[in-house]
């Protein structure tokens, strides 16, 4: 889920980062995504992963119907 957001992120300078580590004890859901900017500096917890794919996906339709 990271990497479809990551892709519908590209050109805005934010990537979505996925903090789990294999072979590591699952991290609380609300924890284990963060929204970031490219350099790291800035950065927020994800609450919902499904969430932030969905409204992603909905901006860039919205894009695509406003240039189409």
């Amino acid at each position: 889920m990271a990497r479809l957001c990551n892709q519908l992120l590209e050109g805005s300078g934010l990537i979505v980062r996925d903090w789990q580590l294999p072979g590591t004890n699952p991290l609380q859901k609300h924890r284990r995504f963060t929204l970031e900017t490219l350099d790291g500096d800035d950065w927020d917890e994800i609450p919902c992963i499904y969430e932030l794919h969905q409204q992603l996906q909905h901006d860039e339709e919205k894009k695509a119907q406003a240039t189409g």
